[in-house]
């Protein structure tokens, strides 16, 4: 593989850990995973979380990627951990569209990684979406044969990202 990543690794916290980080970053992709409450380590997540109150944020930087961890209060009782190597905790404000009645622009201020994650989850949503609509297809035989089907169902879409990638905008 020659030139620069296609694409950036979009992955939520279904499938996001930090293991799964470095071994990104030490094949030099870069990412932005999602990071559930659960992973580990829980006291250092627990401490970036106090403190926080809703709308903001802190920012640890992972000295030995260059990534960063952000921590965001974003409503009440919810917290969203982001780490990534592609984009960080920098203030931008985007413009929203609120679709109830009375519907509105507003502006939100947010970090520059949930800004980037938000306009791409969609598409992680997708994929999720499609890989446990195919696991329930067949019948559970037993493990090795479920992660078998599971890994070639995400070889094929990751075939399909490719292909409309690199030679559909040709056709």
């Amino acid at each position: 593989w020659c030139g620069p990543q296609p694409y950036i690794w979009y992955i939520d916290a279904r499938w996001a850990s930090l293991e799964l980080y470095h071994e990104l970053v030490n094949r030099g992709q870069y990412a932005v995973l999602s990071i559930g409450g659960n992973a580990g380590p829980k006291k250092l997540f627990g401490k970036l979380r106090h403190g926080l109150d809703k709308g903001t944020w802190t920012v640890l930087t992972h000295c030995k990627t260059g990534g960063q961890l952000v921590t965001l209060r974003a409503k009440k009782k919810a917290y969203l951990q982001i780490l990534s190597n592609h984009v960080g905790g920098r203030l931008v404000t985007s413009e929203h569209w609120r679709r109830k009645p009375p519907a509105a622009k507003y502006l939100v201020t947010a970090p520059e990684c949930q800004d980037d994650y938000n306009k791409y989850k969609s598409r992680v949503d997708i994929f999720n979406k499609m890989v446990r609509a195919y696991s329930r297809r067949g019948q559970f035989k037993n493990l090795q044969i479920t992660y078998t089907q599971f890994f070639i169902h995400c070889f094929a879409l990751q075939a399909f990202t490719y292909y409309t990638h690199f030679v559909s905008p040709f056709l």
